[in-house]
């Protein structure tokens, strides 16, 4: 279930796809790219496979207009922009998200909860997978900033991928202290 902001009435695909429409106009298959190329699936709900359902939600909602251009070939290309009701419901959005703290629910909290029930050396055994995979992504998200800097890429985008380095960063030192924890039994 998708969760709509009750200010603006819009979920987190919708304020992604508006985000990239505030940018300037496109095709979807212009927004297909943008979200392949920064791995937009990775930090909200919009994806590849939802672009046309999301497009078709925020047109019924008369937040984004379609204009039909034929191009060369005489073939047709639908091109999407923001309307101002569209850029008013991104920027009321960003005002209740930018000062709402969330806590995200996980199925790795569901697996900590109920991790008594394997046996310990199992429990470690995949946690230890776990910090690999947890480094990895750390090591990511902090080449990322260095890229984006290196791009000129505004602010924005580097503070986003600062922010996940840092929570990564704290999920390490959580999972040592456990991991310290399961092995001296206390």
């Amino acid at each position: 279930m998708t969760k709509v902001n009750l200010i603006s009435g819009i979920c987190n695909a919708e304020a992604a796809l508006l985000g990239l429409l505030s940018e300037a106009p496109k095709h979807p298959y212009e927004i297909m790219k943008d979200i392949e190329t920064r791995d937009i699936q990775s930090w909200t709900d919009l994806s590849k496979a939802t672009i046309y359902k999301m497009l078709r939600r925020l047109e019924l909602k008369k937040l984004v207009q379609v204009k039909t251009k034929v191009s060369q070939g005489d073939r047709a290309k639908h091109v999407y922009s923001m309307l101002p009701a569209g850029r008013k419901a991104l920027k009321e959005f960003l005002r209740q998200e930018l000062s709402n703290h969330v806590t995200s629910k996980s199925p790795f909290d569901v697996a900590i909860y109920w991790s008594d029930v394997l046996p310990k050396g199992d429990v470690h055994s995949h946690l230890l997978q776990y910090q690999g995979q947890l480094q990895k992504a750390i090591e990511f998200w902090h080449c990322m900033v260095g890229y984006l800097a290196e791009c000129g890429c505004p602010e924005s985008d580097q503070a986003l991928c600062d922010r996940k380095a840092h929570m990564l960063q704290g999920e390490m030192k959580w999972l040592k202290r456990y991991m310290e924890k399961l092995k001296h039994g206390n």
